[in-house]
């Protein structure tokens, strides 16, 4: 099964951050324009993937953002449930450069009347064992959550 399909088509595409290489922890008004322009490519990447007829319950997925100062990167997390048919549901937690558009980690999992264990991925594709794969997501995101297991 090609995970990359469920994955949704707001990942495509580039965008060019201007200036983030030049931001610095210590400089408090170029940290507010980092968090402000990460927070900018969250809203596009949301409005791109609820836009796509293919996202038919677009309502569930919710976005995040967090900028890294050390890394210089934005990170956008797209995360929740959505109906699949067939009384199953589908949740997935993603994390996206929102620079360049494109899934860093991704997993997903069927739940419902045929559940299954975790299915999860990095940036090439290649498999990653669920609890790296949750190491990674938290990372990125500088957070401590529970799924996937």
């Amino acid at each position: 099964m090609n995970r990359s399909a469920f994955w949704p088509t707001a990942m495509l595409g580039a965008i060019a951050l201007t200036g983030c290489q030049s931001a610095r922890e210590d400089n408090p008004q170029q940290l507010f324009e980092m968090r402000s322009k990460c927070a900018a490519f969250a809203t596009q990447i949301e409005k791109d993937y609820r836009a796509d007829p293919k996202n038919k319950s677009a309502d569930t997925i919710a976005f995040t953002n967090h900028y890294d100062p050390n890394s210089h990167r934005c990170y956008v997390e797209q995360s929740g449930v959505f109906d699949a048919g067939g009384n199953n549901l589908v949740q997935i937690r993603n994390v996206i450069d929102g620079q360049e558009k494109r899934t860093l980690v991704g997993c997903i999992r069927i739940i419902g009347s045929k559940p299954q264990n975790p299915s999860c991925s990095d940036e090439n594709d290649n498999n990653l064992d669920p609890t790296e794969a949750k190491r990674r997501l938290n990372r990125l995101m500088s957070e401590q959550r529970n799924w996937p297991e």
